[in-house]
């Protein structure tokens, strides 16, 4: 049966009668129109069961409407997404075939219209979710390493290896699917098969991060120091189905896992199942087995057990090459096995090449572009592994599978005068009073004032002696950034003679309109920290969780850093925060425009989502958001003023214009994590919220600029 896509804009009408049928379909649903298209649940392709709507469930002959608590529904507008077996739906078990109602001669036709599909992939060891020098890997790397920013590249397929689990705020859901191929030996002698999950990983409204996590628990009851640590994965671009998702025992004894014996995990992605593995510490001893057992089990894993192509990505612990690399212990298989070593050393401590890419040999044409060496991110310095990507092309029949899409450009560092601000106090650094250091001075925070605008001023000069880093020039006294002496936690200190490595900084853009800045000499973050004096420039290690005393904005000095506006409706009611002196919780209300300061907030550009341009809006330190109470972006969600959260898309207000002073009466409001446009509106006594179906129309007023 072919693949089906269904749209749902406004409604899917339910069953009319007995026996409508959902089989082997790929659904997807668009809530909004012109909105992403999201894996349909819970009736898309699930091996070997059919979904008979209008059925009994003990009697599928027999006709049932769907129902909800014993009584038939009317339609289901809404309610689309419950599951309804039982009430209404019979799954039936109708075995792996490619039709329902056609016979299977044995034979299969030539694909239609095959296209061939340009996949880019990666390997990487993340060596764990987070760590104090990186911070959380699943906030910044992750999301970097998909969309790279310089050079341009959007990676399909990330194989991730010790990948730890991701925080609650990463995803917006996630689903288990069985599997019976990797059952681990507990320590108390019973077996656990764990299931594979599939997290749906949130985006923020940069555009960064997203896509769908396919995550199994290899380190079950090993007696690691590290449990949560030692775990598989694979991120790729769009979800998979469940019969798309393939589990390889590793070395078993009566097919059980002992000690820490390991699987290998792959998804099928475009016509290729792509593996992620992890070869043992102790010199990669079970490579050959693994190399082995997935030969074999793919022989016969494709339909009416055809053979299906595919390609192992992942830290063999094992060079490819010598006396002790693979090919050596692969022997006579060495044949049947095509070896696609990286170009440059993938563990810099050791300076070894031990990430890579397998494939099978003898496919023709060749999966792989060029002569299938994978290029090392020499980088990407995110954890004791550098990532290696390669570049795949093939013929597919899979309709799903289109041409990547252009890399997100990267976001380059302003060139112009800066004000910096802070993203957790909203202060600016200026210089106040005197470093240790002849010559230097220490910087503290404060809110500026447009008399006092000089002393907040900085312009990021790139270091034409080391690429990558840049020299932050206060504008005002001619002295740059740096840090003191050099010393890791020491204070921020400005200085006019040249300090080398102490004076060079690294920008990380962090998606949603921050930056963090590392110093090259101690790698520690840029961090405003909050003394009993005042709030004073330091140098802090990158915090787990990226604390918002690490991020920055940056904001032009003189076109942004000192607007002020107030945002009315046409009704002459403005948005009007409900506490002259408001504390952290306080309403975010409509009420009649009266130019009062609770009507004024300062505008942070957040960058772009889709073609609406996206700001903070900031008043008295706090920013007006919508998830502090439910930490999703939702229908219904309430403003109010809170502190600072990072990538935290309930924080950013989005609107059409790029001028957003040129347009009277447009649509203000916030991408969900299903990237539905929900609009500004107001609910009970005049309290704003957001809406999936009605708001207001408003206008940006400059109050200063």
């Amino acid at each position: 049966m072919g693949l089906l896509r269904v749209v749902f804009v406004r409604k899917w009408a339910g069953s009319s009668g007995p026996q409508n049928v959902f089989y082997d379909n790929t659904l997807s649903k668009q809530t909004t129109a012109g909105g992403p298209f999201e894996p349909y649940r819970p009736y898309g392709a699930q091996a070997g069961t059919a979904f008979q709507f209008g059925s009994d469930d003990s009697d599928p002959r027999a006709f049932l409407p769907l129902s909800q608590n014993r009584q038939a529904i009317t339609d289901w507008t809404g309610r689309e997404t419950l599951n309804y077996q039982g009430n209404g739906v019979a799954a039936l078990d109708v075995g792996h075939r490619h039709s329902l109602f056609l016979r299977d001669t044995g034979g299969e036709l030539p694909p239609r219209d095959p296209k061939l599909v340009e996949i880019k992939a990666a390997t990487w060891n993340m060596a764990g979710a987070s760590s104090p020098q990186q911070g959380d890997r699943y906030a910044t790397a992750l999301p970097a390493l998909h969309t790279r920013e310089s050079p341009p590249r959007e990676n399909d397929i990330l194989a991730l290896q010790e990948t730890g689990y991701p925080a609650d705020r990463h995803y917006w859901g996630k689903d288990t699917i069985a599997q019976a191929d990797y059952v681990k030996r507990m320590r108390d002698g019973s077996t656990n098969a764990p299931p594979v999950e599939e997290i749906w990983l949130s985006r923020t409204s940069g555009g960064r991060g997203g896509g769908y996590l396919y995550w199994l628990n290899t380190n079950v009851d090993t007696g690691s120091g590290n449990p949560e640590k030692i775990n598989l994965a694979v991120w790729t671009r769009r979800s998979v189905q469940r019969d798309e998702i393939f589990v390889v025992p590793g070395a078993t004894r009566n097919g059980v896992h002992e000690g820490k014996s390991r699987p290998a995990l792959g998804v099928n992605f475009c016509g290729v199942v792509y593996f992620t593995w992890h070869g043992a510490a102790a010199g990669g001893t079970d490579n050959v087995t693994m190399l082995r057992n997935i030969r074999s089990h793919m022989q016969t894993a494709g339909p009416n057990g055809q053979p299906l192509p595919w390609v192992v990505l992942g830290d063999f612990n094992m060079e490819a090459y010598g006396q002790t690399g693979l090919l050596t212990a692969l022997g006579d298989d060495s044949r049947q096995f095509d070896v696609l070593p990286s170009s440059g050393p993938t563990r810099p401590v050791t300076g070894r090449t031990i990430d890579y890419a397998v494939t099978q040999n003898g496919v023709t044409p060749a999966l792989y572009r060029g002569y299938g060496f994978g290029t090392p991110m020499t980088d990407f310095e995110m954890s004791d592994h550098l990532p290696v990507e390669y570049d795949f092309s093939y013929l597919t029949e899979d309709q799903r599978c289109t041409a990547s899409q252009p890399a997100r450009q990267a976001k380059a560092v302003p060139r112009t005068t800066q004000n910096l601000r802070s993203a957790s106090s909203t202060r600016s650094p200026y210089p106040s009073g005197s470093g240790t250091r002849p010559g230097s001075s220490r910087l503290k925070t404060k809110t500026f004032a447009r008399s006092e605008q000089s002393a907040h001023n900085f312009r990021f000069l790139a270091a034409s002696d080391d690429p990558g880093h840049y020299r932050v020039l206060h504008s005002f006294t001619r002295t740059y950034l740096g840090q003191e002496s050099g010393l890791a936690d020491a204070p921020v200190i400005l200085q006019g003679s040249d300090d080398g490595d102490s004076q060079l900084w690294r920008l990380l853009d962090m998606g949603d309109g921050t930056w963090i800045l590392l110093n090259k000499a101690t790698g520690q973050a840029l961090t405003a920290l909050d003394r009993a004096d005042g709030e004073e420039l330091v140098d802090r290690d990158l915090a787990d969780e990226f604390d918002p005393d690490q991020r920055w904005f940056l904001q032009d000095a003189e076109n942004e850093a000192l607007d002020v506006d107030e945002i009315v409706t046409g009704a002459g009611s403005a948005m009007t925060v409900q506490d002259s002196d408001p504390e952290p919780g306080t309403p975010v209300a409509l009420e009649p425009e009266s130019d009062d300061s609770e009507e004024e907030f300062i505008p942070i550009s957040a960058d772009k989502t889709g073609d609406y341009y996206c700001y903070y809006l900031v008043h008295k330190g706090l920013y007006v958001n919508s998830t502090a109470t439910n930490p999703a972006v939702g229908d219904g969600n309430l403003l109010t003023l809170n502190e600072f959260r990072p990538n935290d898309g309930g924080y950013m207000f989005c609107t059409p214009p790029a001028d957003r002073h040129a347009s009277q009466l447009t649509a203000v409001g916030q991408y969900d994590a299903q990237g539905r446009f929900l609009k500004l509106g107001t609910v009970g006594p005049g309290l704003l919220a957001l809406s999936a179906s009605y708001g207001l129309s408003w206008t940006w007023k400059a109050v200063a600029s």
